[in-house]
């Protein structure tokens, strides 16, 4: 019994130091000036990715159309 204590406090010891460990995407600038927007999928290629099984690797590119926003109108690829 005292064995399951001590291994259940170890254990969220290490739950604890792990939440509150940094990440390193806290400040991230790739996204730091994003607008969020919805959008309108209306085309998606998936050509390039490779089925195996329960897994799906490659990618998927998909035609969007901004419905609001910014870019409201236009569209894009990616």
């Amino acid at each position: 019994m005292k064995h399951r204590f001590s291994f259940l406090v170890g254990i969220s010891i290490v739950i604890v130091v792990l939440i509150f460990l940094p990440t390193g995407f806290e400040g991230a600038l790739q996204f730091k000036d994003a607008e969020k927007c919805k959008v309108l999928v209306e085309e998606v290629d998936n050509s390039s990715l490779i089925d195996t099984g329960l897994i799906r690797t490659g990618q998927q590119i998909c035609k969007v159309r901004f419905l609001t926003g910014r870019f409201e109108g236009q569209t894009s690829f990616g």
